[in-house]
């Protein structure tokens, strides 16, 4: 397995985040032949649409731009289900089934997750970490990785959790720097330094497959990759992307690349237990 599909899981956790944020009050509505449909956001913001508050104190866990509450974006979530189609590193596409779970003890901690396939010696499967220690931050720990092609679980992770504060978004991209581990079968490496960034590019409207096809008004984010873990430019310089459309309802919708480094579509929609 080549390096930088792996690294792209960890950056995503935030953004599958940002993308729910965004459509917590949104104006989501489902037709008859099963599209889902976003009323159009506007080109210039991501603020979502609340009831004024009567007094002009917010909420501690209020978004700063989006004016989005942190503890009801995550009320009643569970265990959550959806399909992607994919390509694994140029071969014939294949459907992948993806879980979002919460609460997992991991390493001797508390967790939640995204799987995408089957997390086992000689599947496709990724596993990634994260939590969430306080309103509009991420902490996130790495991802765990099987393929075909092997007979082990590969796991990319921080040395040392990295917080991701989205409060900072859309206008100040958030970055991380630290340094990060591989782990396999053979060893695991001294410490690399890597660095990630998350910028926000436009809402963007998209035919996905969802079963039969769909259109989607999905927010437009780009993954950068940088350090010693990863190629850069002269100078150091981000000079690896990779694109993310997301949408309130069906959280990932495409990547391209994707984690098993060809582009990654939603298959079939998410089925949320929270009522998204």
């Amino acid at each position: 397995m080549k390096r930088y599909p792996r690294a792209l899981t960890v950056a995503s956790l935030a953004i599958v985040l940002i993308a729910a944020a965004c459509g917590d009050d949104g104006g989501a509505v489902t037709t008859a032949n099963g599209a889902t449909t976003s009323t159009a956001a506007p080109t210039t913001t991501l603020a979502t649409t609340t009831t004024a508050p009567t007094t002009t104190t917010l909420l501690d866990d209020l978004h700063p731009a989006w004016g989005v509450s942190w503890s009801r974006m995550w009320r009643g979530v569970g265990p959550q289900t959806g399909h992607y189609r994919t390509q694994i590193m140029g071969g014939e596409p294949v459907e992948l089934a993806a879980n979002f779970e919460f609460e997992v003890p991991w390493r001797g901690g508390t967790w939640d997750r995204l799987v995408i396939g089957t997390v086992e010696p000689g599947q496709y499967g990724a596993a990634l970490y994260f939590s969430r220690p306080e309103p509009w931050v991420l902490r996130l720990w790495g991802v765990a990785q099987t393929s075909p092609d092997r007979d082990d679980t590969v796991y990319e992770y921080f040395e040392v959790p990295q917080d991701l504060d989205l409060s900072l978004l859309p206008d100040d991209p958030p970055t991380l720097e630290g340094k990060m581990l591989v782990e396999h079968g053979f060893g695991t490496s001294d410490p690399i330094p890597a660095v990630f960034r998350i910028e926000w590019v436009g809402i963007e409207t998209l035919e996905v497959g969802l079963g039969e096809m769909a259109t989607l008004e999905a927010y437009h984010l780009r993954i950068g990759l940088g350090g010693d873990f990863y190629p850069a430019g002269p100078g150091g310089e981000i000079e690896f992307f990779s694109d993310l459309w997301l949408h309130p309802e069906q959280l990932i919708v495409k990547w391209d690349p994707g984690p098993a480094g060809g582009p990654l579509e939603l298959s079939i929609r998410w089925l949320l237990p929270n009522g998204a």
